[in-house]
């Protein structure tokens, strides 16, 4: 059984947890706007040294405050399984009066950078609002941001059952669905990165590649051009519950 804490642990430290949370500099703003724009998807990291001041350790559960969200909480947990795979749930706890989200899932980073991915689920990159031309099927792809004229968020591909990373370090890492399908990402800088860089070349090189899994996640919008906004079956209103499940083998 100690065996088995101490793997679950490492991955917590290997491998990094977040959540899709406010942008920190925007919560006291936040309170005097409600522009959709507003809302981006940076992500917390749980880490030892700062972790702490927003979460509470109960064993193998979390429980995380969102800034900006008086009273909605967010719940972690790891179930360790006898065979070593890896058990994660995450489940946001909405409250009245939440502002819309931009999604909700669990970041992590891996340790070596992912050299392939290889994928179950809808073809290309796909949205909430931009999949009815993605095919059903094994597909595979190398992690890498979309070269726009300014760096953004990109590479969902949503329905997903299972993915492999292949990382360069010659290991694999594979996540499974264990619930509803998930949506995921894998791209070789954070979100944090992208957002701060005007140009491909500002991109710093990680040596590790983020992988976001996620439960729900708000569309694009640009129906009829870029201006449109996200139409309403595919917002994320934060006064509703959300999770995600899936399992990590190594």
């Amino acid at each position: 059984m100690k065996r088995l804490i101490a793997f679950a642990l490492a991955l917590a430290v290997v491998f990094g947890v977040s959540f899709a949370l406010y942008k920190p500099e925007r919560i006291e703003a936040a309170a005097q706007e409600t522009m959709d724009d507003e809302w981006v998807g940076y992500f917390f990291a749980l880490e030892p040294f700062d972790g702490r001041r927003y979460a509470t350790e109960t064993g193998d559960d979390y429980d995380f405050g969102v800034p900006g969200v008086p009273g909605a909480l967010v719940e972690m947990t790891y179930t360790v399984e006898a065979q070593g795979a890896l058990q994660v749930e995450a489940v946001y706890h909405a409250v009245p009066g939440a502002p819309e989200l931009p999604c909700f899932g669990v970041k992590f980073e891996t340790t070596a950078p992912v050299v392939r991915t290889c994928w179950t689920g809808l073809s290309g990159e796909t949205y909430p609002d931009r999949r009815k031309g993605g095919v059903f099927g094994c597909h595979a792809e190398t992690p890498h941001i979309e070269p726009a004229l300014v760096p953004q968020d990109c590479g969902l591909h949503m329905d997903t059952q299972q993915v492999c990373l292949q990382l360069a370090n010659g290991k694999t890492l594979t996540i499974e669905q264990t619930g509803e399908a998930f949506a995921f990402s894998a791209l070789p800088n954070t979100a944090q990165q992208i957002e701060a860089a005007q140009h491909l070349c500002e991109l710093p090189e990680t040596g590790r590649t983020s992988i976001t899994v996620l439960g729900a996640a708000r569309g694009v919008g640009g129906i009829d051009s870029w201006c449109t906004d996200v139409e309403e079956p595919y917002r994320l209103s934060g006064e509703c519950d959300r999770s995600v499940r899936f399992r990590i083998v190594l």
